[in-house]
């Protein structure tokens, strides 16, 4: 079942998001709502589109979040170890990438790069 409730971690996941141009040559506009992808998350674990809602658009780029929660993994095993080493980064790009993604789609998704370091500020909420 969709939930619009979503646990920190697939917030992030979802954020990291970034489209450029869409294959149908419309021009998304902030607020607006897209379709790209598809994954399991039907009552029942049908697998179903994307929805999508446009955050910014900038130099034919839009950043875009899920509508819903798609999934939740945890972050770290076990202490924080920076972004480059979290779980849920190897897990959106591999498994999430390839399962929601065709390789077409996979071409629309721009690369970034994201600069990582120890992060003093790091809460673990399991404690």
């Amino acid at each position: 079942m969709k939930k619009p409730g979503l646990v920190l971690a697939t917030v992030l996941l979802c954020l990291a998001i970034v489209s450029s141009a869409f294959a149908s040559g419309l021009q998304p506009a902030v607020g607006d709502y897209v379709t790209l992808g598809t994954y399991p998350q039907g009552a029942n674990g049908e697998v179903e589109p994307i929805e999508w809602l446009v955050l910014d658009v900038q130099d034919g780029r839009a950043l875009l979040i899920s509508r819903y929660g798609l999934d939740a993994h945890r972050v770290f095993a076990d202490t924080y170890q920076g972004w480059d080493k979290c779980e849920i980064r190897e897990w959106l790009n591999s498994t999430f990438l390839n399962t929601a993604f065709t390789d077409q789609e996979q071409e629309s998704i721009v690369t970034t790069t994201v600069k990582t370091g120890n992060n003093a500020e790091w809460v673990d909420l399991a404690q």
